[in-house]
């Protein structure tokens, strides 16, 4: 292979050499550069770990890596068709990762007509093409032809169907206007480039599904063919393709990635089928001569291309030895791609059988009336087929989960069975595998069994806040309890009772509070203090065993805990990037919402607030009582954050479990990161330390605050509040943990609470300050295990009793 690499001294002025090669009409007449972006194995060269390959591994995924292959074949297409082609690099090393000056001040002086960077992106929950082309100033291109050759070359890529694309609508943009939050100066490889040109981001190489398919080499090739088709129709070239191509993806019909290998990342369409690898593709023309063959590699991505194919009709067929062949007509026509997917039916020539189900209680057992009904079949069962052969008596309202590929499911009540009642559960014959051309995958015979659920003798608490050993704002602060039914209210003020650490009790607004407010049969209490509680001092709740439901079931035991009162304010120093004190800043995304039953709100409040006027109110209501989410983006100034930064903030929480996160954005690179469960109420600091952020990609910009449902027939409704967000900068040394060489328990850090496990059962967890101050205590439970909420960030020192051995905590 030659490449030219021989530089010529340009003196013309930069629009002159946009003009060269306006008016090309042949391909031969043109001289193009080729960009593959980046070069060599370090962190700047964007790796992403896909199975099987460990992290940094050189024979997985490396954007270098599939930037150059595509830069490649590019190069040779060109060369094929008489255009004169040059490639900033041959090789994937380090030394080739050339300054970007440089390959822009190479492309000036060899006066080329176009410019290609390669590239792809970040951003690993969304697939899609972006062009970016070089601005003068924000909003002027350079060149006006560097849109044009963006839409074109945008359009081409886009209409690969090879992809699952997130976003349909074009995205192309100018660099000063792309990056002008991020940084100044745009993109270093156009800054001082003077021809028509473009940085390409051909899709994302993070979303994992389209990692895979950037390591098939097929895959690559049509990236680059298209690049040149989008010359072609720039220039409109009297030279086209003479030939087409042929390229789909063969996948299972029914099994899910997750059987092949770990699959917890995200996935849309066919993406979340198991690619179907070392599959024989053949193209076979009318004569019935194959005259193409393929197989599909083993990097998990099921992708066949065949180049280069005369126009006409053909037929291609899939097989593998496990699998049904497959056979298809396509048509070819020049200067295009036909895309035909193969979704493989997998050969299971057996019928399905129910190898374990649950509850299988023994003799004399009683069930739980939290439990689901749960299967495990042979292989993989047919979804349909068996929700039709399932039934349940008496009835019982609920939903089904398949899992593990559909070799698991699970019937699971929509609240929950009813007390003292047996069940029959029957799964009919007609349940069958996924197997559509096996003469009997259906099961051999019925399944029949029964179990008794508990009969219900007491009220429980089923929640509360605060949790023993907790804390609470002093600010005139509400506590909460739940039960698993709704309480008779007669003399509860006598038997929920708060007191101080002198044995005061504390005071109850009795006109503020309310019970019973839950849904589906829930009761609970929420008491209003009177007035504020002083910040840290130590707080007695007593729940008496005689508080009884609105059915004379008693509690039946005392409940007794402790609860610290905290200045939630008391915090480091820090910098405010949001104060909601003009306006809430957030609109939702109904692109990313989910499951609601009504639009979610963003409002500024002056009701609850922390700090000055007003503080954000966050309202939302799910449809179900699961499986719903809600993002709202952020609109407000940006400010940036970098790697190991800390992002804090303060949280009015309505007690409903769900998960609070927090994304930061760099372009279409967003980070998520769990901020909390909504567990508690009243306003609460946390924060979490940005050491997701790649450093080639910082600063990343404060993006969208999100909520994630957790399953509960109670929670669908409510609002939560966020005041002053901030940032302060991070170190690498928060959360350390040091451990006395003897130490038996573990720790690790979740926000301020600490976690403490492999301790002992029912022994003293202490937790003190750096002065010795008792900071909180708490008994660990049965398995050793114990939960401590701290009132500040800080330095804190873990002493197990029973063990005599501590933990440092920073």
């Amino acid at each position: 292979m030659t490449i030219q690499m021989k530089r010529i001294i340009l003196l013309l002025l930069g629009a002159l050499v946009v003009a060269s090669g306006a008016y090309a009409k042949r391909m031969s007449e043109l001289k193009i550069y080729i960009n593959p972006g980046h070069g060599g194995y370090t962190s700047d060269d964007r790796p992403i770990r896909i199975y099987p390959f460990e992290q940094n591994d050189t024979l997985g995924y490396w954007e270098s890596k599939s930037n150059l292959y595509k830069g490649l074949h590019m190069y040779h297409i060109l060369d094929s068709l008489g255009a004169t082609p040059y490639l900033s690099r041959i090789k994937n090393t380090q030394a080739d990762d050339r300054s970007l000056s440089g390959i822009a001040a190479e492309a000036n002086s060899l006066g080329v007509d176009l410019f290609f960077s390669i590239h792809s992106n970040a951003g690993e929950n969304v697939n899609y093409p972006l062009m970016l082309y070089r601005e003068s100033t924000i909003g002027t291109p350079r060149y006006p032809e560097n849109i044009t050759l963006s839409k074109i070359v945008w359009k081409n890529l886009h209409s690969r169907k090879l992809a699952i694309w997130t976003r349909d609508t074009e995205y192309v943009a100018g660099d000063l206007t792309f990056y002008q939050n991020m940084w100044q100066g745009g993109l270093g490889v156009l800054r001082t480039l003077y021809t028509v040109g473009l940085l390409s981001e051909g899709s994302m190489h993070e979303h994992r599904p389209e990692a895979h398919r950037l390591m098939n080499d097929d895959y690559n090739w049509i990236e680059a063919w298209l690049f040149v088709k989008s010359i072609m129709e720039f220039y409109d070239t009297e030279d086209k393709f003479v030939t087409g191509n042929i390229a789909g993806i063969i996948y299972d019909d029914h099994n899910l990635r997750e059987k092949l290998y770990p699959s917890n990342f995200t996935m849309y369409g066919r993406d979340k089928n198991a690619p179907v690898n070392g599959a024989y593709v053949q193209l076979i023309d009318a004569q019935g001569k194959t005259i193409q063959t393929r197989t599909t590699d083993n990097m998990y991505n099921g992708v066949y291309a065949f180049r280069n194919v005369t126009p006409g009709t053909y037929t291609v067929r899939v097989s593998r030895d496990d699998y049904y062949t497959e056979d298809k007509t396509v048509t070819v026509v020049a200067n295009d791609i036909v895309y035909q997917d193969f979704p493989m039916v997998l050969k299971r020539e057996y019928p399905l059988a129910v190898t374990k189900y649950a509850p299988a209680p023994a003799d004399g057992e009683l069930i739980s009336c939290s439990s689901s009904i749960d299967f495990e079949f042979n292989t993989d069962v047919d979804q349909e087929s068996f929700e039709k052969a399932f039934s349940i008596t008496p009835e019982v309202k609920g939903y089904f989960v398949f899992s593990e590929s559909y070799h698991k499911a699970s019937f699971v009540p929509e609240l929950s069975l009813e007390r003292n009642t047996t069940y029959t559960v029957n799964v009919d014959a007609s349940a069958k595998t996924a197997d559509s051309r096996y003469s009997h995958p259906q099961m051999e015979q019925p399944l029949t069994f029964t179990f008794t659920t508990k009969n219900r003798d007491r009220l429980e608490v089923i929640d509360q806040f605060p949790a023993d050993g907790g804390t609470v704002h002093y600010a005139t602060p509400t506590l909460e309890f739940r039960f698993d039914n709704t309480i008779n209210t007669n003399g509860v003020y006598d038997v929920i009772t708060i007191t101080d650490s002198k044995g005061n009790e504390v005071a109850v607004n009795k006109r503020t509070s309310k019970f019973n407010r839950l849904t589906n049969g829930y009761g609970n209490a929420i008491f209003a203090i009177t007035g504020d509680l002083v910040p840290g001092e130590k707080y007695h709740v007593k729940l008496s065993g005689t508080l009884r439901d609105t059915e004379a079931l008693p509690l039946g035991t005392d409940i007794e805990y402790d609860f610290t009162a905290i200045d939630a304010t008391a915090e480091a120093e820090q910098t405010i990037v949001e104060d909601f004190e003009t306006a809430a800043n957030f609109i939702v995304d109904p692109e990313q919402t989910s499951g609601t039953a009504a639009n979610p709100t963003a409002t500024r409040s002056t009701a609850v607030k922390l700090f000055d006027k007003a503080s954000g109110r966050f309202t939302y209501k799910f449809a179900d009582s699961h499986g719903g989410s809600i993002v709202w983006k952020y609109t407000g100034e940006p400010h940036p954050y970098n790697t190991n930064d800390i992002l804090g903030m303060y949280i009015n929480g309505d007690f409903n479990n769900h998960e609070l996160y927090v994304g930061v954005a760099s372009g279409t690179n967003i980070k998520y990161k769990k901020v909390c469960d909504l567990d508690f109420i009243g306003w609460q600091y946390r924060e979490v330390i940005l050491d997701n952020l790649e450093k080639d990609f910082c600063p990343f910009l404060l993006s969208e605050i999100k909520v994630v449902q957790q399953k509960s027939p109670i929670t669908q409704n409510g609002a939560f509040n966020l005041d002053n967000i901030s940032f302060r900068k991070g170190s690498g040394s928060v959360n350390d943990i040091t451990t006395d060489a003897e130490a038996s328990f573990a720790v690790r850090i979740d926000g301020r609470r600490i976690l403490i496990a492999d301790a002992q059962a029912s022994t003293t967890a202490d937790v003190y300050a750096v002065d010795g101050t008792l900071v909180a205590s708490k008994t660990t439970d049965a398995y050793g295990v114990a939960s401590i909420d701290v009132p500040a960030a800080g330095i804190y020192i873990v002493r197990v009793a029973a063990t005599a051995t501590k933990v440092s905590i920073r």
